[in-house]
């Protein structure tokens, strides 16, 4: 439950549940999670509604919710039984996936965040289009193709360069 001054938070916890949901489903346009409601977040919930079959009014009512929570909570719960800590395979993350892998990768990329300009600090387990921003900087910092995704590789890779950063700056 959300109180008043929680509106921004609930709003981002609906454009969560659409951001998994249009994973799976190419009818609903991927959005940003920023807690605005604004047209992008009309536009998704409307076509997620025209999908099961509601009047398509874009607004979050009681069904709606109910509806974007169950499709939520069904693909979270295959996502999280087929997540391990750091995969060690090269499945790539990108924008939608969630579990504790990303939750370490946003750890690490907030960390760097304190030394390079570039980086905003990123929090939660959600790979967002923040997480993206911050994937295709190290990639560009790395020489890489900047893709927006990243893998298990890439996580340790972030380990090292902080552990270096670290390093160098103590110095």
């Amino acid at each position: 439950m959300y109180f008043v001054h929680d509106k921004r938070a609930a709003i981002k916890e609906i454009q969560k549940y659409l951001l998994i949901i249009s994973q799976s489903d190419p009818m609903i346009p991927h959005i940003t999670t920023d807690g605005y409601y604004n047209a992008e977040t009309v536009i998704a919930v409307s076509e997620f509604q025209r999908s099961k079959g509601l009047v398509p009014t874009g607004k979050v009512d009681k069904e709606t919710f109910d509806l974007l929570y169950f499709d939520y909570s069904e693909l979270n719960e295959k996502k999280q039984s087929s997540h391990c800590a750091i995969r060690e395979n090269d499945t790539p993350y990108k924008i939608g996936s969630s579990g504790p892998d990303v939750y370490i990768m946003n750890i690490l990329l907030s960390e760097l965040s304190l030394y390079y300009d570039g980086l905003k600090p990123i929090s939660g387990d959600f790979f967002s289009r923040e997480t993206e921003s911050a994937v295709n900087y190290i990639h560009k910092m790395l020489g890489q193709e900047q893709n927006g995704m990243a893998s298990g590789n890439f996580i340790r890779e972030l380990h090292e360069i902080l552990l270096e950063t670290k390093t160098k700056k103590s110095k």
